[in-house]
């Protein structure tokens, strides 16, 4: 069974978790599986494909050619 946030929630915290990063230099390192949270919260994208890092980009880079994430997203 499958357990998730609320969007609402969701939304709240990685607001909480931006605010952490911007007002105490944290670094935050979140898992999810679908690209949207992280293409509006984060400042670096990172997708492991069996272990290994298949991508490596400053969310700038990743906003300028989003089909590199949904081609990423393919479970074999």
């Amino acid at each position: 069974m499958s357990q998730e946030l609320q969007p609402n929630i969701a939304h709240e915290v990685m607001n909480a978790l931006r605010r952490l990063v911007d007002d105490q230099g944290l670094t935050v390192l979140i898992v999810e599986q679908s690209p949207a949270l992280p293409i509006e919260y984060c400042d670096r994208v990172l997708d492991m494909v069996k272990g290994q890092i298949s991508l490596d980009e400053p969310i700038d880079v990743i906003q300028r050619n989003l089909d590199q994430l949904t081609d990423l997203l393919i479970v074999t």
